[in-house]
């Protein structure tokens, strides 16, 4: 993801220039070379290799949001990304934050092999629950949202809670790393950690510190060596400090990584709230140039928030144009169903389109998952996704964020509420296309009642009634 944008921002370029100057001290290899996927590279598979390059990738990102007039009114940073958050709000220097990676990378890489993550599709009751069965095996290592848990502890463990949630309907996913993160199992390394940051510095940060150690507001001024042992060694509690921001109204979130890995957590977040927060992200690994951070810009720009657009574009030529000066009628002249469920221009209802059939339904919704998958996989048209229809959407090329973003397309176009997760929950275009139906159709009237047949000895209690007073 950073090769390309490497190459297209001079302020990226920088920005990861100054964190490979800071690391240089503490690794044996190229940090430039890890971001931009020289051949010579060191492996990411490392996690002494991971950290450093996504620090790098963080604040370089938030570098760019500040040059195109971006500016964060609160920070939160999640696990390590904490460490990046403290560095952007300016609470620590960037030659500190990156002495804190680096012996936290490299003392981690020590442990490998002893342990394991998994994600977990479950609220926190649930598999605290569960892990009851294996106490002191496992432990909860991150609460990211109402129904995303990370779980950590040893490998066998993880399987044998694997099957268990997968015969009770849970989704679970192993997380690609070899150590139990965020649990006891990181104890051995308390000692060196504090004793190689013990004289780091931090300040007052203009800017609100949220973080994930507490669960809320933090003194940056309160950033020292235990701290940082801290976000190490306890759970992230990142879903209870979204829910604190989402709770403002008017919040916007960007998610400022190589790789939307939380948009979904707090869009589920958002769920539960009934909240309509802005959820904007900056890369995906599939699409990680220059433009793609322009698009996140626009986005941003037509929800509100105010971008610098002279810095954008003052790196490719750009001219204005005039627009129409009479009234927008406001209405949809979206092209979301194919030619033979929509006609092209045929504008939408205003509050959205209603499709009048199953059929009609899965053609919106074949449209509306192609648009996702353009970019990547421009041969998947609607007519060819319909044909594929019984496909689960993990099969045809959909991650985590692309679910979050066919939602919001969908409830744009139809004006309905849908769960960020309701295409995990419907996996086929045809089971998603039944369930927008079945939302939008319109309930079937009771057929009318037969009349009673009269009961002498009813009425006569009746009138008993009315005789006596009571009725």
């Amino acid at each position: 993801m950073g090769r390309q944008l490497y190459a297209e921002s001079e302020v990226f370029a920088r920005a990861i220039d100054e964190c490979a100057r800071a690391f240089q001290p503490w690794l044996d290899w190229s940090l430039v070379d890890v971001v931009t996927g020289a051949e010579s590279a060191a492996s990411l598979d490392r996690i002494d290799v991971i950290q450093p390059a996504l620090f790098a990738m963080m604040v370089s990102l938030a570098r760019v949001w500040r040059s195109l007039g971006v500016v964060p009114d609160a920070v939160v940073g999640h696990s390590q990304g904490e460490i990046a958050a403290a560095y952007d709000c300016g609470a620590i220097s960037l030659d500190d934050a990156a002495r804190i990676v680096s012996v936290r990378s490299q003392a981690m890489a020590e442990l490998t092999g002893c342990g394991g993550m998994t994600a977990v599709a479950a609220s926190p009751e649930w598999v605290r629950d569960r892990l009851a069965r294996w106490s002191g095996r496992l432990s909860v290592a991150a609460v990211n949202g109402p129904s995303s848990v990370v779980i950590s502890g040893e490998v066998p463990a993880l399987d044998e809670f694997a099957e268990l949630a997968g015969a009770e309907g849970v989704r679970v996913r192993r997380v690609k790393v070899d150590l139990a993160g965020h649990s006891h199992y990181l104890e051995p390394l308390r000692d060196r950690l504090l004793d190689a940051v013990a004289d780091v510095t931090s300040r007052e940060s203009a800017v609100r510190f949220y973080s994930t150690v507490t669960g809320g507001p933090f003194d940056t001024r309160g950033l020292d060596s235990a701290h940082w042992y801290a976000n190490l060694r306890s759970m992230v509690r990142f879903g209870e400090v979204v829910e604190q921001l989402m709770a403002v109204p008017g919040t916007v979130f960007v998610e400022v990584s190589p790789h939307p890995v939380l948009q979904l957590a707090m869009a589920e977040t958002a769920d539960a709230l009934a909240a309509s927060p802005v959820l904007v992200n900056t890369l995906h690994r599939d699409d990680a140039g220059l433009l793609k951070v322009y698009g996140s810009l626009a986005e941003l720009h037509v929800r509100g928030l105010p971008v610098d657009w002279s810095a954008a574009c003052g790196v490719h030529p750009a001219r204005r144009i005039s627009l129409p000066t009479y009234p927008f009628q406001r209405q949809r002249y979206w092209l979301t169903a194919d030619d033979a469920a929509t006609s092209p221009g045929a504008p939408a209802p205003a509050d959205g389109v209603r499709p009048d059939s199953e059929s009609s339904a899965l053609g919106l919704v074949c449209a509306e998952a192609a648009a996702m998958l353009s970019t990547t996989k421009p041969g998947l048209t609607p007519a060819v996704l319909t044909a594929r229809s019984a496909q689960t959407f993990r099969d045809l090329g959909f991650d985590s964020a692309m679910v979050v973003g066919l939602r919001n397309r969908l409830a744009a176009v139809t004006g309905l509420r849908l769960s960020a997760t309701v295409a995990f929950t419907y996996p086929t275009p045809q089971a998603l296309a039944a369930h927008v139906f079945a939302l939008v159709e319109p309930p079937k009237p009771d057929p009318p009642a037969e009349p009673a047949e009269l009961d002498d000895r009813a009425d006569d209690e009746l009138y008993a009634l009315i005789d006596r007073g009571y009725l």
